[in-house]
């Protein structure tokens, strides 16, 4: 004979059979199965109410949730979910306050995320914390640049994106789909974001060989910036990290862009770039700015861009003009000085000491000092 299965259900229908055939009392009953009498009242007029279903468990979720979302408001997360599939919770949130104000919660945006399968996995946060960050303190003040890590188009076009962030609103002035990794192209770069924007007080740019190599060679680059009084400045060698705003930036340039499409000329990459543009300074929240999008922070600079004359020459005493060869040389009573291709057009001046010695100077930078032992009178050359 098997076993009798024993429930919590089954005991709550033999109390309530025994207590209709009114043979025990209430009382009874409470003390030999361990429960109230008032719990036994209840279950009564529930199995009277509503028979054997009467003395199951009672759902307890709630019969109103003034806190639970519309489905409109889902469904809107989830919209803004699949337009933009590379941002988290955070980004979400914020895009739907500004949209629809305070309807929810970030975590509440997290677990619908969650709920619909779309939540991407979190990465561990690192152990210990950067350091060594810095930040200017207004727009403009500094200016990053840089060439990104080269990708090939499906016709096998080399593309290289060539960023320009500024440092205090983290906004791209300028990103550029570059045929090559050249000067020609980072200044066509420069000149496009001057253009628009203004001139900034300073750049920071790594020691490749397109910025300059050695803080004593000047490159055209340099020599460009140093004529629209614009400093240039570079990083420490081998610690990519001083661009640290500009490496997060091509990361994310990387993950949100180059590798969703595809494309097979170099024209249709630049459209794709400046569409990407406008998502990453106008939509895209940026957390170092406290969720604020960097279009919001920045400001256009008040230094108009001027393009700077290469052969213009000023008549000072004592002070001799020369313009720089092709070659990076110029003449200096008979003698041939190298003073660099980078200043290859502009003109150069050349100080006497008194002593047989000329100091080459560029915009108040001295680029050499040259030794010439025996100085003919100075003619001009015809």
């Amino acid at each position: 004979m098997p076993w009798k299965e024993v429930t919590r259900v089954s005991e709550r229908l033999k109390l309530c059979n025994l207590a209709l055939e009114e043979k025990y009392s209430i009382t009874d009953l409470s003390r030999s199965f361990g429960v109230s009498r008032k719990t036994i009242y209840k279950w009564l007029k529930e199995y009277e109410l509503s028979g054997d279903q009467g003395v199951f468990d009672k759902s307890r979720r709630p019969k109103t949730s003034p806190s639970q979302i519309s489905f409109a408001v889902e469904s809107r997360i989830i919209e803004l979910r699949n337009n933009y599939d590379s941002w988290g919770a955070r980004k979400l949130h914020k895009l739907l306050i500004d949209e629809m104000g305070k309807v929810c919660s970030r975590s509440t945006v997290d677990r619908i995320l969650l709920r619909h399968g779309l939540r991407d996995r979190i990465e561990p946060k690192p152990k210990e914390e950067a350091v060594g960050r810095f930040e200017r303190g207004k727009p403009n003040e500094l200016w990053q640049i840089d060439f990104t890590s080269p990708f090939t188009t499906s016709s096998d076009i080399r593309v290289w994106p060539v960023p320009i962030l500024d440092d205090r609103a983290r906004f791209c002035v300028e990103l550029m789909a570059a045929p090559s990794c050249t000067g020609e192209c980072a200044l066509e770069c420069f000149i496009s974001a001057a253009r628009n924007y203004g001139l900034p007080d300073e750049v920071l740019s790594d020691h490749g060989s397109t910025f300059g190599t050695s803080r004593s060679y000047i490159s055209a680059f340099t020599a460009y910036l140093m004529a629209l009084e614009v400093k240039h400045i570079q990083g420490r060698y081998a610690h990519p990290q001083t661009q640290g705003k500009l490496e997060r930036f091509n990361r994310t340039l990387k993950k949100e862009c180059i590798t969703k499409h595809s494309y097979s000329d170099i024209n249709d990459w630049q459209k794709c770039f400046d569409e990407y543009r406008h998502l990453y300074n106008e939509i895209r929240p940026h957390e170092s700015l406290s969720d604020e999008t960097p279009a919001s922070v920045y400001v256009r600079s008040n230094r108009i861009f001027v393009e700077p004359k290469k052969n213009k020459q000023e008549q000072i005493d004592g002070v001799l003009q020369r313009k720089v060869d092709r070659y990076g040389k110029i003449w200096l009573f008979q003698h041939q000085i190298k003073v660099g291709g980078g200043l290859s057009g502009w003109t150069v001046s050349a100080k006497h000491d008194g002593n047989g010695f000329w100091t080459i100077s560029f915009k108040d930078k001295e680029i050499c000092q040259v030794g010439i032992a025996k100085t003919a009178k100075y003619q001009p050359r015809p």
